[in-house]
């Protein structure tokens, strides 16, 4: 069983919220998803933020602008 990481970087965030970099960045300058770590050159999430928001995103309402015109809200 392969272990969590502590951070994460944007590649992973998009691949595990099934969505483009460039969407993830977007998000983040929407206040959709929390803000990065800045370290350096390096942008990082913690892992746990990255969980926390997806467990919680579960029931929140879609952020797709799309989703939520077909969802009619």
């Amino acid at each position: 069983m392969a272990e969590t990481p502590t951070y994460c970087s944007v590649e992973t965030v998009a691949h595990e919220l099934d969505c483009s970099v460039s969407t993830v960045r977007e998000y983040v300058k929407q206040g959709k998803l929390p803000q990065p770590i800045k370290c350096g050159a390096l942008v990082r999430w913690r892992w746990d933020d990255i969980d926390r928001w997806m467990q919680g995103s579960l029931n929140a309402k879609p952020i797709d602008p799309i989703l939520e015109a077909a969802h009619g809200t």
